[in-house]
This record gives C-alpha cells, structure tokens and sequence, in this order.
C-alpha cells in the first residue's frame, strides 16, 4: 500500500531521500498516486527485482524490506545483494 514509503519520507526530512523498489510496474504506479504531494520530491521510484541491486549505481544508509523474503527463491541471495548496498561506517 505504500504507508511505509510515506513515513520514511517524513523521517529523513527534507534532505532526504528515499528510494522505493518494486518489480511490479503497477505497484509503483498506484503507491505514487496514494503519495502525499509534500512528500514526492523525496522519494525515488525504481521498477527493479530484488536479483538486480547492484545494477543501482547508489548505497543505502538502511533498507527496509518487508513482505518480500518468503515470496522469492533465493533469500539468502537477495540479502547478500542487500547487505552489498549499505553504505559501511568508517
């Protein structure tokens, strides 16, 4: 449904940003019409599987993942991509 994406928006603030992934293009479409107007310039909306992360050229100082790990065939997989795109402290 989106709410999520919503309040990590009002989290990161003003600055910053949030970037939504889903495979489905549809999923996409309908959590952006369901997005409060203030919160849109905040959120980056990607179409992409969860076997694809590394083709995005950005870290991540978290992700939240929900619903998603017992849906697919190779979790540990898709957290090793995961865990790949967390920004690493110093």
């Amino acid at each position: 449904m989106g709410y999520t994406r919503q309040y990590l928006a009002e989290i990161v603030g003003a600055n910053g940003r949030v970037t939504v992934i889903d495979n489905s293009e549809n999923q996409i479409k309908a959590a952006k019409m369901r997005c409060s107007e203030h919160l849109k310039n905040r959120i980056d909306w990607v179409i992409a599987n969860i076997y694809e992360l590394e083709k995005l050229n950005k870290t991540f100082d978290m992700v939240y993942c929900r619903f998603v790990l017992h849906h697919i065939h190779k979790p540990r997989l898709a957290l090793t991509q995961i865990s790949a795109k967390l920004d690493q402290p110093n």
